[in-house]
């Protein structure tokens, strides 16, 4: 599984990218990854951009042993320094082998000091874990956004991992739509691909529909691609998988079809339609089953022709006699 080798660190990538929005926000997988760091003993540093209290996924307390805290959460103007760049360089030096540098938010940076500053920031990231005698990773998050194109770039970093989570409901909201069973995975990538580029999820959750609501939940659909520095068709992987909560609060990889059911609700329809409902049985104002003795009374009645009978009294009709024309109106 490749979701499994990124969350344990196995997997070839320098970067982990993970796609944040309002329906499958980002932060439950920052903080799995970095919790499973801290389990592993993986060398952290965590240059947290945002408030404490904006997400789960940073390290708590300060700076102590081979873990660091650079903290870039004050704006320019109200107190935080204007040089960043040399701040984020200043906490790579001397880093240990290994190190996983988590950056919580580069487009609040890109807000406050612009696209080429935080550009700069993540490529002196990923030179300082590359020059490493045991190579590091760099984990962050972005939402939908042209920052989130330029750092996917090959030119950027040449090993990749993407993540993007999906709501369960939207998945299967989508699948209904399309008609694309989950089996069907080229038909079921390009489905997810669709809607992330359309953000049906984030619209189906700020109009609270079909169930899709703005809240933390407790599984995910994942859609995974591996970039390996090899590059060509050979170099890219990808999967589409799922990821539960248990009541530890630990995330587990599983199967795709243990939390998406998109045909579910068709195929019970489908079973109840078979079994004998009618017309009647759905209480419509109208019904269009006919029993065996209506169909028999109704084949009993001669039906007229054409040629039978004589033909309809001109009397009945509207007379267009030439001889009486009204100009009138």
């Amino acid at each position: 599984m490749l979701l499994q080798d990124v969350l344990d660190g196995t997997a070839p990538a320098r970067m982990v990218l993970v796609h944040h929005s309002i329906a499958a926000p980002a932060w439950p997988l920052l903080h799995e990854l970095t919790q499973r760091a801290q389990e592993r003993r993986v060398p952290l540093l965590s240059i947290n951009v945002l408030p404490s209290a904006a997400g789960s996924s940073k390290l708590a307390g300060s700076s102590s042993g081979a873990n660091k805290v650079l903290d870039l959460s004050l704006p320019p103007g109200y107190g935080g320094d204007g040089d960043v760049l040399a701040r984020v360089k200043e906490a790579c030096r001397n880093l240990a082998p290994g190190t996983q540098v988590l950056l919580d938010a580069p487009d609040v940076i890109a807000d406050d000091y612009g696209t080429t500053v935080v550009l700069r920031v993540v490529r002196a990231i990923l030179a300082a874990v590359g020059s490493l005698s045991l190579p590091g990773r760099l984990v962050t998050a972005l939402p939908s956004s042209d920052l989130f194109t330029d750092l996917t770039s090959a030119t950027l970093s040449s090993s990749l991992a993407l993540l993007y989570p999906h709501h369960p409901l939207a998945v299967e909201t989508a699948a209904r739509a399309e008609l694309v069973p989950t089996s069907n995975e080229s038909g079921f990538w390009s489905l997810l691909n669709t809607s992330t580029a359309n953000g049906d999820g984030d619209s189906l959750a700020l109009r609270a529909a079909d169930g899709v609501e703005v809240a933390p939940r407790d599984h995910y659909v994942l859609q995974v691609l591996l970039r390996k520095a090899t590059g060509g068709a050979k170099g890219m992987q990808r999967s589409t998988e799922g990821i539960k909560c248990d009541e530890s609060q630990r995330w587990s990889v599983v199967a795709l079809d243990d939390i998406v059911h998109p045909f579910q609700a068709v195929a019970s329809t489908t079973a109840a339609s078979a079994a004998g409902t009618t017309h009647a049985d759905l209480n419509l104002p109208f019904n269009l089953s006919l029993t065996d003795r209506q169909r028999a009374e109704r084949g009993a009645v001669p039906l007229p022709y054409a040629h039978e009978g004589e033909g309809a009294d001109l009397g009945m009709g509207m007379d267009w006699s030439d001889d009486e024309e009204d100009d009138e109106f």
